[in-house]
């Protein structure tokens, strides 16, 4: 069975994948503008994540509103299984 990252076959996730590239970068550009700040992206947990397949899409899908953030500075890192988490 072929998994797909975040649904983005479906017409409506796709659309949704594009406004949160945009609202997640917004956020990051934000954030990176105040002092003292640390930010840490949320990138799934096992059940998006724990699929060859995936890995790769995530990442991307992570990247670009990495990018279109104009690639912040105080973003350390991922977080993991913050967000529906599993046991995995």
């Amino acid at each position: 069975m072929e998994r797909v990252i975040l649904s983005l076959h479906v017409a409506s996730c796709t659309i949704q994948a594009g406004i949160y590239h945009l609202m997640m970068a917004n956020a990051m550009r934000h954030l990176d503008a105040l002092p003292n700040i640390v930010m840490y992206v949320d990138a799934g947990h096992g059940g998006t994540l724990g699929w060859d397949d995936n890995r790769r899409a995530a990442a991307n899908f992570i990247f670009q509103a990495y990018e279109i953030a104009q690639r912040p500075r105080q973003l350390r890192g991922f977080a993991t299984n913050v967000l529906n988490y599993n046991s995995w």
